[in-house]
C-alpha cells in the first residue's frame, strides 16, 4: 500500500506514510497531412497535422491548447530528400504524444527540369572560352548548385577549355546531389 489513512473523530484526518495522487498525462494521437507527394520540390512535405480530439481518457480537451510542436529529424520542416521520423512535443505538460500516423516517410530526389545553354558562341581572341549554362531545378528553381552534385563540362571529351577557333562537342554532366538526380546534356 502507498499509505494508510486513519480517521479519528468526525473532522480529523491523519495520513500515515506517502499517500500520493498521480494524475497521468493525456495521450494524444497526431495524424500528419501530406500534399504534392514525396519528391523534392523545394516545399515542406508536411502540410499540416490533426490532433486527436477528446475521446475518453485520450485526446486534447475541448477548448484547450496542447501546445503541439512537430519536428522531423529535429527540423521544423521536411524539405530535402531524406528518410524522416516525426516527433510530437507538447508545450502543455498535461499531454504526451501517442501514435503519430504517417510519422515515418521518405522524401525522394527530383529530376532537374533542364540544363539551359545561355551562351554557346565566342570570337577567337587567344583566350580560353567556355559555354554558358544554367541548371534549372523543379518549378524553375535557380541557384541550386548546393543541391546538385559536381558539374563537369567537356569540350570534345576534354575538360580543357578551348582556345582555338573551331566547333566543339560539349557535354555537361551534373552528378547526383543532395536534392537532385544526375543529368547530362
Amino acid at each position: 500500500a502507498v499509505g494508510t489513512i486513519v480517521i479519528e473523530g468526525k473532522d480529523e484526518l491523519y495520513v500515515d506514510g506517502d499517500t500520493k495522487l498521480v494524475v497521468d498525462q493525456r495521450s494524444v494521437d497526431v495524424t500528419l497531412s501530406f500534399d504534392n507527394g514525396y519528391v523534392y520540390d523545394g516545399a515542406n512535405k508536411v502540410t499540416g497535422y490533426a490532433v486527436q480530439e477528446q475521446d475518453g481518457d485520450a485526446g486534447v480537451l475541448s477548448g484547450e491548447d496542447a501546445g503541439l510542436v512537430m519536428s522531423y529529424n529535429g527540423e521544423a520542416e521536411a524539405i530535402l530528400p531524406a528518410s524522416y521520423t516525426a516527433t510530437a512535443t507538447f508545450g502543455n505538460s498535461n499531454y504526451k504524444a501517442g501514435t503519430i500516423n504517417g510519422g515515418s516517410f521518405t522524401v525522394e530526389k527530383a529530376d532537374l527540369s533542364a540544363i539551359d545553354i545561355v551562351s554557346d558562341s565566342a570570337v577567337y581572341d587567344g583566350g580560353e572560352k567556355s559555354i554558358g549554362y544554367d541548371i534549372v531545378g523543379v518549378a524553375g528553381e535557380e541557384n541550386i548548385l548546393s543541391l546538385v552534385g559536381q558539374v563537369t563540362v567537356t569540350y570534345n571529351s576534354s575538360t580543357a577549355l578551348p582556345v582555338n577557333a573551331g566547333k566543339y562537342e560539349v557535354e555537361i554532366v551534373v552528378a547526383e546531389g543532395a536534392a537532385f538526380n544526375a543529368k547530362s546534356v
